[in-house]
């Protein structure tokens, strides 16, 4: 039985949990029943991310959630009087019991609501104070709250207070003390870190960050500064000190007759129940006279996941306004997506942690690569911090990300700068240019393009819909069809060859008069086969190109990706038309297509069904051609076919026989196809300062006995 449930009813209760209100705790300790004795501690718990818990879930969850985890504190420290702060926030008074066993009894509670629905990412923080005898409990009260908010910062899960919290306490009131004056004095500066555009390496902006320069103290990280003010509700101030400070500098800029580009400004979540923000920064950019366009607003996920409606008000103000408002560390909490969903915001800022792990995790690349398409999709620009490597720069080009920020183009410094100069060893560049106005919006309309599209020339922002007619059908080994799955661009497919619907394409599947369904029976047994493949396909007096893609089988049956073309009417497209039936024809005539490099290397471009792709197996051209030589070569053609398929000698034999290729026939060995005369060509060409071999494989026609013996000869 814990000690809650023998205590006096008269004090006061928290209505939601039932544990003690703050009054309660009050009027308990005023009346003696809980006593600052020598091995009496107070402990002070906080759950950081509650928040998220009710703007995910709803209020009505979150309570739920605080009732459990009251439950969980009257099993896991039935010792303790537990009373509820607010909020989030517990304080336990926990009487004759060590700070390691405290410590034991909150893993274990820490352990408990991880158990509760959607509790897996509530961290208790906690913080423990030693009464040691002292009178003053609501001392030792304040003191457990401190080392709670230090395990918070620090990343610890439960703090003692002891001498180095005491230390951070002393340092952290020398600064709140001393903030005001160094804004007035100049040692609080908003420091200017480059932001890149990829395409043209210039700086199309900087971000404004904020630096302390202390006289005593010296450089200040922002780490410690930034988090205390938003603790103490300060940090709007320093927030419109560095706007004013950033508009002064653009001004004194414009005045010298220098260039500018825009500055990006952060706004923490305190700023907006703190201050009237529009109206400050209104008054920064009147007072300096500096165009809207020359500030961007950065909002932290934070201050959208607690703002809901009424930072949404907002962010519609600024917009209406001008301004262009970025969302800052997209990726870093728990509800990016819902984010987007419910503000309109001009650029996403990518948190820097994704390219940390870009080389080591390959699923880093695919979620930054998705959350690039995505934006884009949306109408939105990106932007990735913390670029370093040539590396994470190549790759974020490749993807399509607009804009780049990190030690790779520049550290944060002091001035605004026409004439910005980076030092790094990577060959990209040693100055960066800023950009022009005109180019900005030259830039930003290529950026637009969404290089991840199936169809990057097409318009689909908002559009979640394949234009491609995709369906998955499955057989069987009696030769059965099923339909199971058809999009809209197959049904819009189906109606242009007469057919209504699934069900009637259903219905047809199964008719065995009907010669198209015998047709697909047969490709899909070569796909099976082969893995892949494609063919022609008549519906209805209509000629098909038909793509088929083995997915797996299961016992009798087999399931099937097909994508269809209209071979015959697909409007506004008559010249790709032209180029993909004339791509068609050609490799209708080879039943394979290899691409050999001078680097020893070969990919297979084409393969019919009755072969295997040995380029699986391995691109080393040696080790294909012997691989091919034993298994679809006569034996006794074998080594005359790896000395036909030598790449280091094909341009001395084309330079012999004064033409452009070189040709050989040769038996195959297919089983089935015995003895068959099939003609090779390899074709050299020079592509990137590289030569390639192009490789064409067809079957030929049985020639007279003399001309065979010479065919099988000789190069021609």
């Amino acid at each position: 039985m814990s000690v809650m449930s023998r205590i006096s009813s008269r004090y006061e209760r928290d209505e939601l949990t039932s544990l003690l209100s703050m009054d309660g705790i009050i009027s308990m300790i005023q009346s003696g029943d809980f006593e600052a004795g020598e091995d009496n501690c107070i402990v002070y718990m906080s759950i950081p991310m509650f928040k998220t818990l009710n703007v995910n879930y709803g209020y009505e969850y979150g309570n739920r959630f605080l009732i459990a985890v009251a439950e969980g504190i009257l099993e896991e420290m039935p010792c303790a009087y537990a009373a509820r702060e607010s909020s989030h926030h517990f304080v336990l008074m926990i009487p004759d019991m060590s700070t390691d066993k405290i410590k034991e009894g909150l893993g274990k509670l820490q352990n408990r609501v991880s158990l509760i629905p959607r509790g897996d990412r509530m961290v208790l923080k906690a913080g423990i104070a030693e009464c040691g005898g002292e009178r003053d409990v609501f001392g030792t009260t304040d003191r457990a709250r401190q080392a709670c908010f230090y395990a918070e910062r620090h990343k610890d899960s439960f703090q003692v207070f002891n001498e180095q919290v005491s230390k951070e306490l002393t340092f952290q009131q020398y600064l709140l003390e001393h903030f005001e004056e160094a804004c007035a004095l100049g040692h609080i500066q908003p420091f200017y870190q480059p932001e890149i555009r990829v395409m043209s390496r210039e700086c199309c902006g900087y971000e404004a960050l904020a630096r302390w320069i202390d006289p005593r103290y010296g450089t200040i990280s922002p780490g410690v500064f930034i988090p205390l003010f938003e603790q103490e509700k300060l940090v709007h101030k320093l927030d419109i000190h560095i706007i004013r400070t950033v508009c002064n500098d653009l001004r004194k800029a414009i005045d010298e007759g220098r260039q500018i580009v825009p500055v990006s400004v952060n706004l923490s979540r305190v700023d907006f129940r703190m201050a009237d923000i529009i109206r400050e920064i209104e008054k920064c950019r009147e007072e300096a006279d500096i165009p809207r366009s020359m500030l961007h607003i950065e909002i932290t996920e934070s201050a959208v996941v607690e703002g809901e409606e009424y930072v949404a008000g907002i962010i519609d103000q600024f917009r209406e306004l001008g301004y262009e408002i970025w969302m800052d560390d997209f990726g870093s909490g728990y509800s990016s997506l819902n984010n987007l969903q419910m503000y309109h915001f001009d650029t996403l800022k990518i948190d820097m942690s994704f390219l940390k792990q870009l080389p080591e995790n390959p699923r880093t690349g695919i979620i930054v690569a998705s959350v690039i398409n995505m934006a884009k999709r949306l109408g939105v620009e990106t932007l990735a911090e913390g670029v370093e490597t040539k590396e994470q720069y190549e790759f974020l080009l490749e993807v399509g990300c607009e804009k780049l920020q990190g030690f790779l183009f520049g550290k944060p410094e002091r001035l605004l700068r026409d004439d910005a100069r980076v030092h790094f060893e990577n060959g990209l560049t040693d100055r960066l240019s800023l950009e022009t106005p005109e180019r900005c919006r030259y830039y930003s309309s290529i950026g637009s393009i969404n290089y991840l599209s199936a169809t990057p020339m097409g318009e689909e922002i908002l559009s979640v819909k394949n234009r491609i007619p995709i369906t998955v059908l499955e057989t069987t080994d009696a030769g059965e069809i099923h339909f199971l799955y058809g999009n809209d661009a197959y049904i819009r497919f189906l109606h242009n060859v007469k057919i209504d619907d699934l069900d009637m394409a259903q219905t047809r599947a199964n008719k065995k008069y009907i010669a198209e369904n015998t047709a697909f029976l047969r490709l899909a047994k070569r796909a099976e086969d082969a893995g892949r493949t494609q063919g022609e396909l008549l519906i209805n007096g209509v000629m098909l190109n038909t793509m088929i893609q083995f997915i797996a089988r299961d016992r009798d049956r087999a399931a099937f990706l097909t994508i269809v073309r209209d071979l015959e009417q697909r409007v506004g497209e008559r010249q790709s038309e032209g180029v993909q039936l004339a791509e068609e024809y050609v490799l209708s005539s080879y039943f394979r297509v290899d691409l050999f490099d001078e680097d020893g290397t070969a990919i297979n471009l084409y393969l019919d069904a009755d072969q295997r792709k040995l380029t699986d197996l391995s691109a080393d051209t040696v080790q294909l051609v012997r691989q091919y030589s034993e298994r679809y070569i006569r034996r006794d053609e074998s080594e005359r076919f790896r000395e036909f398929y030598d790449m280091s000698t094909v341009l001395a034999r084309v330079d012999g026989n004064g033409g452009h290729h070189v040709t050989k026939y040769f038996h195959s060995a297919i089983p089935g196809d015995e003895g068959r005369i099939q003609k090779y060509t390899i074709m050299p060409f020079r592509y990137m300062h590289r030569w390639k071999y192009l490789s064409c494989c067809q079957y030929a026609e049985q020639p007279p006995a003399e001309m065979l013996k010479e065919m099988l000869g000789t190069d021609q």
